[in-house]
């Protein structure tokens, strides 16, 4: 189970790493990241939740995202009203009450979403990777 976590997490930050590459994102934007850890570790959505999957995820992408300045931002699942969670600092930036490390907020989505092919598909499966990037 830990070099399971250990790949998840390296894979996650590889992948992170691509994205914030291929997105062209600068210091100071927001990385909004959703995902089932029951399906990073092969299952059906919703059917194998694992908390130490997730945090193998979070670390990976977390690392990937500080380094370059990047807020990270995580879309919570239905059972949540998909909420999404933003670090206290972009909170207190947008002018979001704030209690705890990260805040559950419902911030408004802005057009400069976007679109990014990944050359990473599942199960770390590598793939042709057209960006999409304007």
């Amino acid at each position: 189970m830990e070099e399971f976590l250990k790949e998840i997490k390296r894979q996650a930050g590889q992948a992170a790493e691509e994205l914030l590459e291929k997105a062209r994102l600068s210091r100071g934007d927001i990385l909004v990241v959703g995902c089932s850890s029951s399906e990073v570790a092969g299952e059906r959505i919703g059917t194998a939740s694992s908390l130490k999957t997730a945090e193998a995820v979070f670390e990976g992408i977390y690392k990937a995202a500080l380094e370059k300045g990047i807020y990270l931002a995580a879309q919570c699942c239905e059972h949540l009203n998909r909420a999404i969670i933003i670090e206290r600092e972009l909170a207190a930036r947008e002018r979001i009450p704030s209690k705890d490390s990260f805040t559950p907020s419902y911030p408004r989505l802005r057009r400069e979403t976007v679109m990014v092919d990944m050359s990473m598909g599942r199960s770390g499966e590598r793939t042709p990777g057209n960006s999409r990037v304007p």
